[in-house]
């Protein structure tokens, strides 16, 4: 992975480590499955990238501006369940051991800060690796600014999304739009699905061009769904756009990286199979 700036969906690698590991406990019957699950995502990527280019980043809390705006939006899911409740906090302090940069912010998402983050770059020259497998990130794809997804080990390409959506990555925001997201409470246009959703897109190009053209639309059934639900199609597309405008570029000094204090982590949550990531990285760091 060559590149200047890496941003890592901090929250995203949490949820997915807390349900991919077994529930694991230290020996002191604490919950530690997702902070060990993140910290084989993360050790991997900083050993490749540097503590420089890796940057974290993690929803503070579960009220947003998108909240506000649609009381709806992700009221449906459960409450965070008390052991993985417990590791956010704990995540943190594995990112600031590490001297590896991290980011929140109250009133908005991990992804609007990966969004705003990566409109602040000074790109080109610079690039940008997000590693994520979000699909609400992959309106960001540009030729300055790719995803990898970590699990698949893989590149996200835009020909990539055209074969799976049927779209382009910057129609990825209309697109959602139209079909809405179940997991986060979005509601979409009802009975548009997304194979009717990347028709209207590949022949109109954008929400606008197919309201323009709404009477283009040879199905009567799609034309007054489409016609009825404008509002709604409307407030989809605001909730699935990531900001891009949230002051988060920080400082350029890295964050301090204490070696003892890693291994501390380390042994303090019994991830003796983790040493030796740190022992490479103290190497490189000598070296370097």
């Amino acid at each position: 992975m060559n590149t200047a700036y890496t941003l890592v969906d901090g929250s995203g690698f949490i949820h997915r480590a807390f349900h991919a590991f077994p529930p694991l406990t230290d020996d002191k019957n604490r919950p530690i499955g997702a902070l060990y699950g993140f910290a084989r995502l993360l050790l991997p990527l900083l050993m490749q990238v540097g503590r420089n280019a890796l940057h974290v980043f993690f929803d503070a809390g579960r009220q947003t501006f998108r909240h506000k705006l649609y009381p709806a939006y992700k009221a449906h899911r459960a409450e965070t369940p008390a052991d993985l409740a417990f590791q956010f906090p704990l995540v943190r302090q594995f990112c600031a051991a590490f001297g590896v940069s991290y980011y929140e912010h109250p009133d908005f998402e991990a992804d609007d800060l990966i969004a705003s983050f990566s409109a602040q770059i000074p790109i080109p020259p610079q690039t940008c690796t997000i590693v994520s497998v979000d699909k609400d990130l992959l309106q960001l794809l540009s030729p300055a600014i790719s995803v990898y997804d970590p699990i698949k080990k893989v590149s996200v390409a835009p020909e990539h999304v055209m074969g799976k959506y049927g779209v382009f990555p910057k129609q990825m925001i209309d697109f959602q739009a139209l079909v809405g997201d179940q997991s986060d409470g979005v509601p979409g246009i009802p009975g548009i699905g997304p194979k009717t959703a990347a028709s209207l897109l590949q022949a109109y190009q954008s929400l606008e061009g197919i309201y323009a053209h709404l009477h283009e639309i040879s199905s009567q059934n799609i034309r007054e769904k489409i016609s009825a639900n404008k509002e709604l199609a409307v407030l989809s597309r605001t909730l699935v756009t990531l900001r891009r405008d949230v002051s988060i570029f920080p400082d350029k000094s890295p964050r301090p990286f204490d070696q003892d204090e890693a291994r501390d982590f380390l042994e303090g949550f019994s991830f003796h199979s983790l040493t030796p990531f740190l022992d490479r990285l103290v190497r490189k760091l000598s070296a370097a």
